[in-house]
């Protein structure tokens, strides 16, 4: 917590009051978003706690941030609405009343401002997912234990406030729903792009070896054997781009071995990337064909450029100067 409360003074007064959301990197090299008073960057205490073990056990970095951001508009709404610090009624296991809690729902639609313009308000949508997030932690805030509080609560009461919680705020989470989807592209269109950026075949279909891409490959010929792999990686396996980008070479199936292995590393000090990738998903093995296997062998056997430049990271695809340059960045 040190790093948040090193930050420039100067910097901190330019702020307004309230409350900000802080990536603090541990000595572990996992990071934490933290939610601070934007006065001090001193740590909020019972949002901290409930982060702590939500992104130990529950969710990756980039969701916990999302939802402190709530949380942020739940403490700023205790503020104005309750007149009273949040964190101090937490502590005391003082759970804010269903009553109370009605008005909140405003207090999110007008993207947590009173004194929010016309220009727009929050959709339905938006507003249930902080709600979600809001609900989860007044859950796990209304047992004193996990305050490490003196305070005692009977177990009867506990779970009568979390039904509450529960009822009021149900008719705002219906409103939440998947995202649209991206629409997928059509078998013809995959079949263009494996003619495309893939290696030569023979009349049968199957690969000839040694591999060779043909001229019309729109990548340099240093990176053809590296982004085919990619793909055909991530189409086969249903990678996302950040599990795609976070494998590394003890990953790499030996061939004895049942399939890629798709591991969280939230420790990982050895990514040093700007926009980290991130594994989201549960740690698995997926199987991968003998075509994968054989591209596999020659990326990480043949020298440079066409194979993996070796010696700088673990990472399994590089670039061509042999560092981990590719990141998740949307820019």
């Amino acid at each position: 917590m040190e790093r948040a409360t090193s930050l420039p003074l100067k910097l901190a007064t330019k702020l307004r009051k309230g409350f900000r959301v802080l990536p603090i990197t541990l000595e572990t090299g996992e990071t934490l978003p933290t939610l601070v008073h934007a006065s001090d960057w001193l740590p909020v205490r019972v949002a901290t706690r409930w982060a702590v073990r939500r992104r130990r056990f529950e969710c990756m970095d980039s969701t916990l941030a999302h939802d402190l951001r709530a949380i942020a508009l739940l403490y700023e709404w205790a503020a104005v609405t309750l007149r009273r610090d949040l964190d101090e009624l937490l502590e005391r296991s003082e759970v804010p009343a269903c009553r109370e809690l009605e008005s909140l729902a405003a207090f999110l639609r007008l993207k947590g401002s009173w004194a929010a313009s016309t220009s727009g308000l929050n959709t339905l949508p938006t507003v249930a997912g902080q709600v979600s997030a809001i609900r989860s932690f007044l859950a796990r805030a209304a047992d004193p234990a996990n305050q490490g509080s003196s305070w005692t609560k009977p177990a009867q009461q506990i779970a009568e406030e979390r039904r509450l919680l529960v009822e009021v705020f149900r008719p705002i989470v219906r409103y939440s729903g998947a995202g649209e989807r991206i629409p997928v592209l059509s078998d013809e269109n995959i079949d263009r792009i494996k003619l495309l950026i893939g290696p030569a075949r023979d009349e049968d279909g199957r690969l000839v070896l040694p591999l060779t891409f043909g001229k019309q490959n729109p990548f340099r010929p240093a990176g053809r054997l590296r982004n085919w792999l990619m793909f055909t990686i991530a189409y086969q396996c249903g990678l996302r781009r950040g599990e795609l980008l976070k494998l590394r070479l003890d990953d790499v199936p030996r061939s004895t071995d049942p399939g890629l292995k798709v591991r969280r590393r939230p420790h990982d000090r050895a990514d040093a990337r700007r926009h980290k990738p991130r594994v989201k998903t549960v740690e698995r093995v997926l199987p991968i064909s003998g075509e994968v296997r054989a591209g596999l062998r020659a990326y990480l056997a043949s020298p440079p450029p066409f194979g993996r430049p070796s010696g700088r990271t673990p990472y399994l695809f590089t670039s061509a100067k042999g560092g981990a340059s590719f990141d998740c960045s949307r820019r």
